[in-house]
């Protein structure tokens, strides 16, 4: 039963984000409380000072590595921008297809690189990767206002993805 009182904060926040159409601002701010409250509520979280204060002080380290991340690229963009280079690539970029799909594929993808370079080899920059090709994607092929259909149908292949690759960990902890 526990087990499944762990899973409800991420069913929760599917639920409001793709069921009640909610921004995934509000859908983590409720998710978030929800986890609290099942935190104190079911698994006996003590609530006290240092309790209380190290998972926010944690959530305030992981979100100043995610701006330490995304100031510098801000900076070069505007620096590309005042000397021009931003239109040196857009005609590039038109050179290479005339398609507007590839060309904001090649964006997408070029982006993430540029991220994962300038956080260094091994940051956890999926995490910011993810959601810009998601909706890069969607742009493209015409499913904007319907990233709620895009992710029931992406889910389940996500979900099997995480299961093997859950069991492919747990199996090589125990064999290694």
């Amino acid at each position: 039963m526990r087990n499944f009182l762990a899973l409800l904060p991420l069913v929760a926040f599917v639920l409001w984000l793709v069921g009640f159409r909610r921004s995934a601002a509000m859908a983590g701010i409720w998710s978030a409380a929800l986890c609290a409250a099942l935190a104190v509520g079911a698994f006996d979280y003590p609530v006290d000072a240092s309790s209380v204060l190290g998972p926010l002080a944690e959530a305030l380290f992981a979100c100043a590595t995610i701006v330490w991340i995304i100031f510098p690229a801000l900076g070069i963009y505007e620096f590309q921008k005042d000397t021009g280079a931003t239109q040196t690539i857009g005609r590039w970029l038109a050179g290479v297809s005339g398609k507007p799909q590839v060309q904001a594929l090649l964006i997408a993808w070029f982006f993430g690189l540029f991220l994962e370079s300038a956080a260094g080899f091994g940051a956890a920059i999926g995490n910011i990767i993810t959601p810009h090709n998601i909706v890069a994607g969607a742009a493209t092929v015409g499913a904007v206002g319907r990233k709620g259909e895009v992710l029931r149908q992406t889910l389940p292949v996500c979900a099997i993805y995480a299961a093997v690759g859950g069991l492919l960990l747990f199996a090589l902890g125990h064999l290694l």
